[in-house]
């Protein structure tokens, strides 16, 4: 029988590179024109990205603002310009009333002790709006979970959550309905407004920023008894209003 005869060597294999993928994403939605004016907008992304993004320019603006006049306050800024108080040197220099400088002023001094929400505002994941709500009962060991809740919700759902809790509590516990506080606005013409002028001037000065008429003959009502012969003699208004505030 014949002898096989074998010889074994090594094959080398050369190594193969890897390769290199590439890929190639077509941008479908058209980039924002730096200079774009809202008359020449065509596409409706750009608008809502556009807004999207004044709205958290709003939002760092007004916790600026909130700062700033804050600073204004502490340094007396007012009476150094030659104005007789902070609420007429914001009214003539920015344009806020008096109501509006003063939730300003508010807002700033919670801020400075709540980093979450300050912090939310700065970036504009928190509307103003929002903010100038939550400050009213949020706390440092409850901020957190109202910044959480508040995400998606609108304005009068934090409005009417807020206006049922004590500062302190967090939007878990069970609001007391009876700490909501009710809004009276409506129009009436000058006969009638006349028959409110003696409990004006009865009130005094506290309630002179809340009963002084708009140039729309506009007038928040104070409490007062319905049994009063003026209450009784007030013929009811035509048409009402809802409240309304711009802050």
């Amino acid at each position: 029988m014949p002898r096989m005869h074998s010889s074994a060597h090594a094959v080398a294999y050369r190594q193969s590179r890897p390769l290199t993928l590439l890929v190639f994403r077509e941008d479908t939605a058209p980039r924002p024109e730096p200079n774009l004016e809202p008359e020449r907008a065509a596409d409706w992304t750009q608008v809502h990205e556009r807004l999207a993004s004044l709205g958290r320019d709003r939002s760092a603006h007004e916790r600026d603002l909130c700062r700033w006049l804050l600073a204004a306050e502490r340094l007396r800024v007012h009476t150094r310009t030659g104005y007789a108080s902070l609420r007429e040197y914001a009214e003539r220099l920015i344009g806020l009333s008096g109501r509006q400088t003063e939730e300003r002023l508010r807002v700033a001094r919670a801020l400075a002790g709540l980093p979450v929400l300050d912090g939310a505002l700065a970036t504009g994941q928190l509307r103003w709006s929002a903010a100038r709500e939550l400050t009213r009962v949020a706390t440092k060991d409850t901020e957190a979970s109202w910044l959480a809740w508040a995400k998606g919700r609108r304005l009068r759902q934090i409005e009417a959550a807020v206006a049922t809790r004590h500062p302190g509590q967090g939007p878990k516990d069970r609001g007391d309905p009876s700490l909501a506080k009710h809004r009276l606005l409506f129009e009436v013409r000058a006969e009638t407004m006349a028959l409110f002028s003696p409990l004006r001037s009865r009130g005094g000065s506290t309630s002179r920023a809340a009963s002084a008429p708009t140039s729309a003959a506009r007038s928040t009502t104070t409490p007062c008894s319905t049994s009063s012969p003026v209450a009784r003699s007030a013929a009811p208004p035509t048409t009402a209003a809802p409240a309304t505030s711009s802050q």
